[in-house]
């Protein structure tokens, strides 16, 4: 898993979780709601899978990231800081698919905190991620 710093001057973030493995995922975030905006195909991540689902209407703060897709969210953030967000599957979460990530500055938001920096820190899931996309 590949995990990037994320800065937000307007605490707004278009988000991007890449599902590569055979299983789904039950994504949580951890203090922050957001829009499921749709599936994309992993492999041809320009080819739509269709909008959210039903029940998935409104705002969130899980999504399943199904296998072999791509799901885009949009998260807003009221305040600067550390978030987290992580796999609520039990066993994936007590093996590093938990992380924490920094809205806002990371030297004044987020100052004594480990910030992780692009491709730096590879966590023992190589199939899942969540990058920032604008």
């Amino acid at each position: 898993m590949k995990t990037y710093v994320m800065i937000f001057g307007l605490y707004l973030a278009l988000q991007e979780i890449w599902n590569w493995s055979e299983d789904a995922h039950p994504i949580h975030f951890h203090l922050v709601h957001f829009l499921i905006l749709g599936r994309y195909d992993v492999k041809h991540p320009d080819r739509s899978l269709g909008s959210s689902l039903p029940w998935e209407q409104g705002f969130k703060d899980t999504v399943i990231a199904y296998p072999q897709q791509v799901t885009k969210i949009k998260m807003h953030f009221d305040l600067p800081g550390v978030f987290v967000w992580h796999c609520h599957i039990l066993s994936h979460e007590d093996n590093e698919m938990m992380n924490k990530f920094c809205v806002g500055n990371p030297s004044s938001n987020c100052p004594r905190e480990e910030v992780v920096t692009n491709d730096k820190r590879q966590l023992s899931s190589k199939f899942v991620r969540v990058r920032k996309t604008v």
